[in-house]
């Protein structure tokens, strides 16, 4: 059943005089799909363990905190099982623990593969339950117990090791972890100590922070079991251990670390290190934070006895090396770093870094564009650096810009602290090209909005779409978006992730993690652009987003902060497993205030959730509300005739229609006039009007439509904008596509010749008729002559095959493997199944399967006037996927 805020959900706004009805099935979804991984009281199993959902890694002793950092590594140690760190970085001893999957200590010095998949509840049979969950402290020992009730009949001997760091005992060692990527040709993953001592080791030097590479190998397993000391790495053979630190004091190098890919554009993968107060440069700004970045063509291959310097990076006589310095004081630049793919299409990594101390508060998130950035480097205060300040500035500032966006909160009541958390989105609407993710937990700052936090996905696109400085309210109209937005105290937006593939042919889901409230939300991705604003309380609705909400609660023992951290990865190619015996995705989700038992108070823990073991729904491809353009000024007929220039004043009349998931689209109220774009201009200044002589549809005037620059002869317009908050889908976007004629005249109603006999073909769109004599003959098929004469506007895929019925089930596998969403009968309202007047649809009977090749890619371009002309070029991939029968 549903746990955790069992009040009531804020219901969509309603047109007045309309009664809300809530929608059974959604309501049923949300009870089903629901997780609780604690909800028991100790000596109870929690859910992960008596319902089989996963393993639970648990600390140990009051305020350890594990959990508060994750990371899922994938094949670190040469088994085919994915691995997983939990930071611990608060208690007696800062610790992290490196979570073996699938994989088990059989003797003091041996371990063996035991499928976390393939194993049931209890792990070991005949005995009782408590196999799925561990105890962090006993990693890699024999005769493990369960930590809550503290019996070893039938535990789980779990397998990993455990790295402290002895040079400083508060060094918050775990505090941020991250998987590297592959490091000159091995895994690898990054260890951040913020507390910890400077480069020199001096015992006055804490919070200076250190940054600890670790290298994976088959001589991992080998280690389980042992706890290794980074700051003494030759002590252990058989591991390699680089070291960073820094020898400016007070930076808290390690706030946060990344793997971001070929960033550098030197052929080799780099890794970021964030440190939150530094300060750049002799006289520079104090404590506006840096990110230090670094190629794999300059980190040892093998470990150093002596850390490397950061604050050295780029410097004269120092080590090759990137530094990019906070904007302004106190920004906490580097507080959030994370590779975001490559989000322009350039086949480079790009970066974002997080500021959530910047813009007063409201925080600004960073997306810098890889390539050759040394040349952007410039001397200030007598260092070699690139200020933040430059990310995002027009073209021709100087110092020259860095290409990039800089974005910041929407202002507004309280701080955003947009930033906090940023992260790749992997290719969430499955174009081909990264999105990133720019989470503000402080955001909505009323009595009533206090903390829900909010996440807001920007869709990348070829040639820096992403571009510029602005903010998560102005966000340009080039740029797709999708808000998600918490509940009351969620915190939403204080960890992400993305994790790979849960449902067979669709693309990656994200991970948000929401501790103020003890949830995590898991979201499918989308088969097309997904824009507007969700609340968060619909996550569940298998008509929007169709996630998963987990929560983890422990009665009698307060707050969890389930959801402060969250990691997965994708699937990558030459892949075999994940954490088990497939290739579901598998994720993990921290709670470092979790408590197991009254004698450790906030212990902490990693619940790692296996993808197997869930139900995830699938989503619609796109929320685009399509509307009709059936009249521009007096031009009533297509192509519509439209002068460029005059009047002042354009009117478009759009139609009525309904939205993707069924709810009215009444366009003279449910649109927001401010939000109106014409062709990619903005008017902010429309206005809507109900057409007083229909009904069904609406006004929108924009002025002066000479912005739009349009051209003379045949083209296309698009109107598109955001509907109203109060709509009853909320903030949507919605979009109309017709053909113009720019020649001469503006709002005429026609001006083409009159047609007879015609010997010519016209060129398709200047077929604009006042009489006309059919062509057809005698014969219901026209010939290819006849039929040149009339405008060719070909059907995308998915409307081609909207005009079938496929059964059910057919429809069902052709979104998921495909993608194409196609609709079922519009039926008229006698609502009887195949029966009734009115259809729109053919029938099942002529449905037929295609011939596509599976795993192939197929292209196809259509010439002439396209609508909408973002389908002039399709491309269809095929999963690699058969349908059934």
């Amino acid at each position: 059943m549903l746990f955790g805020k069992r009040g009531p959900r804020p219901s969509k706004a309603v047109r007045k005089k309309v009664a809300f009805r809530p929608r059974g099935e959604n309501l049923e979804a949300k009870i089903l799909m629901a997780f609780d991984l604690g909800s028991t009281t100790p000596p109870a199993l929690p859910n992960i363990a008596t319902g089989n959902v996963g393993i639970n890694m648990v600390g140990s002793t009051t305020s350890q905190n594990a959990g508060a950092s994750v990371a899922e590594l994938g094949d670190i140690n040469g088994t085919g099982y994915d691995s997983f760190l939990i930071g611990s970085p608060n208690g007696t001893t800062p610790s992290v623990s490196l979570v073996f999957g699938s994989q088990q200590q059989s003797t003091a010095t041996t371990t063996s593969t035991l499928d976390w998949l393939n194993t049931t509840v209890p792990l070991v049979t005949n005995v009782a339950p408590n196999g799925r969950v561990g105890a962090l402290n006993t990693l890699g020992t024999t005769g493990q117990v369960n930590p809550i009730s503290g019996s070893s009949t039938g535990a789980y001997n779990f397998t990993g090791i455990t790295f402290i760091a002895s040079k400083s005992g508060s060094s918050q060692l775990g505090f941020s972890v991250a998987n590297a990527g592959v490091i000159n040709g091995t895994q690898a993953f990054l260890i951040g100590a913020p507390n910890a001592l400077d480069a020199a080791g001096d015992a006055t030097s804490i919070g200076s922070g250190r940054v600890y590479l670790v290298y994976g190998s088959t001589n991992l397993l080998g280690l389980s079991g042992q706890t290794i000391d980074l700051d003494n790495p030759t002590a252990t053979a058989g591991i390699s251990i680089v070291t960073y630190a820094t020898s400016v004091l007070g930076s808290r190098l390690g706030a946060s670390v990344a793997g971001i890919g070929n960033f550098l554009n030197d052929g080799s993968n780099d890794i970021a290190m964030g440190a939150t107060n530094a300060t750049v440069g002799t006289g520079g700004t104090a404590n506006s934070g840096a990110v230090y970045v670094v190629s794999a063509n300059g980190i040892p291959t093998s470990t150093n006895t002596t850390p490397i310097d950061v604050s050295l990076f780029g410097q004269a006589g120092g080590t090759a090396g990137l530094v990019l310095a906070g904007a302004a004081a106190g920004n906490q630049a580097g507080f959030a770093v994370s590779g975001a793919g490559d989000v322009n299409g350039d086949g480079l990594g790009d970066l974002l870094i997080g500021a959530p101390a910047a813009a007063g508060g409201n925080g600004t998130a960073y997306l810098v564009y890889g390539g050759n950035l040394g040349g952007l480097v410039t001397n200030n205060f007598n260092y070699n650096f690139i200020s933040l300040a430059r990310v995002g500035q027009p073209a021709g500032s100087s110092p020259a810009t860095v290409p990039g966006a800089a974005i910041s909160g929407g202002g507004g009541a309280g701080s955003e602290r947009a930033g906090a958390a940023v992260y790749s989105a992997g290719d969430f609407n499955s174009d081909g090209v990264a999105d990133i993710m720019i989470g503000s937990p402080n955001y909505g700052g009323s009595s009533t909005t206090a903390n829900q936090g909010r996440v807001t996905i920007l869709y990348g696109g070829a040639n820096n779409l992403i571009n510029g400085i602005f903010t998560l309210n102005t966000i340009p109209a080039a740029v797709s978006s999708l808000s998600l937005i918490g509940n009351l105290g969620d915190m939403a937006g204080s960890a992400l992730g993305f994790v790979a593939p849960i449902n067979s042919g669709q693309t990656n889901e994200v991970l948000i993690g929401a501790p103020g409230n003890n949830s995590a939300y898991l979201l499918p991705g989308h088969g097309g652009t997904y824009t507007g604003s969700f609340q968060l309380s619909d996550a569940e609705n298998p008509a929007t987003l169709a996630g998963v909400q987990f929560t983890a609660t422990t009665p009698g023992f307060g707050a969890t902060a389930f959801g402060s951290s969250v990691s997965g990865r994708l699937v990558t190619s030459g892949q075999i497993h994940t954490a088990d015996s497939d290739l579901v995705g598998d994720f993990i989700i921290g709670a470092p205030s979790y408590t197991i038992t009254s004698s450790a108070t906030a212990a902490g823990g990693g619940f790692i959730v296996q993808g197997a073991m869930i139900t995830l729904g699938i989503p619609p491809a796109t929320n685009v509300i399509q509307t009709t353009i059936t009249q521009i000024d007096s031009s009533t007929t297509s192509p519509f005739a439209v002068n460029p220039t005059t009047p002042d004043a354009m009117k478009i009349y759009v139609t009525n229609s309904t939205t993707p998931t069924g709810q009215p689209f009444v366009a003279s109220t449910d649109i927001d006039p401010t939000t109106i774009t014409v062709n990619g201009v903005l008017f902010a200044n429309a206005t809507v009007t109900a057409d007083p002589n229909n009904a069904n549809q609406a006004i929108i005037t924009i002025s002066p439509r000479s912005a739009l620059k349009l051209p003379s002869g045949n083209s296309t317009l698009v109107v598109s904008g955001k509907t109203l908050a109060g709509s009853p889908e909320g903030v949507q976007t919605f979009q109309g596509t017709a053909a113009i004629n720019g020649g001469s005249g503006g709002g005429g109603s026609g001006g083409g010749s009159t047609v007879g006999a015609v010997s010519t073909p016209l060129p398709p769109g200047l077929f604009t008729p006042v009489s006309y004599l059919s062509q057809f003959g005698g014969s219901f098929v026209p010939t290819i002559s006849a039929m040149s004469q009339y405008n060719y506007a070909p059907l995308p895929m998915s409307v081609a095959l909207s005009q079938y019925l496929p059964p059910a089930g057919f429809r069902q596998r052709i979104q998921a493997f495909h993608g194409q969403k196609v609709a079922g009968r519009r039926q008229n309202a006698s609502r009887k199944n195949d029966t009734g007047t009115g259809v729109w649809t053919l029938g099942r009977s002529v449905y037929n399967r295609g011939k596509f090749h599976n795993g192939n890619t197929y292209t196809w371009v259509h010439s002439g006037i396209i609508v909408p002309t973002t389908r002039k070029v399709q491309r269809f991939t095929s999963a690699g996927n058969k349908l059934p029968g």
